[in-house]
């Protein structure tokens, strides 16, 4: 039986490094510090289409610089709007 492997995503790939570049480790920890905050529908669907505030909810734990918002923006346009 072969398992597939997940497709990391443009979006994905963005949390990944924001979440290292904060000290976090994976995007278990990220949910993890968002769950903490009070994101819990936000922390659920990290992976997957966002849920409604999911930019404020993830700025809220990661103070995003206006660069990382356009950079989140751009990976969220690529995820979800022209494709993988």
């Amino acid at each position: 039986m072969n398992a597939t492997k997940h497709q990391e995503t443009a979006l994905e790939r963005v949390l990944i490094d924001l979440a290292h570049s904060r000290g976090l480790d994976c995007l278990n920890e990220l949910r993890d510090q968002l769950i903490a905050a009070g994101h819990g529908r936000t922390a659920k669907h990290l992976r997957g289409y966002p849920a409604v505030g999911f930019g404020r909810d993830l700025h809220d734990v990661l103070c995003l610089t206006e660069e990382e918002r356009e950079r989140l923006g751009r990976a969220f346009a690529k995820t979800f709007l022209s494709g993988r």
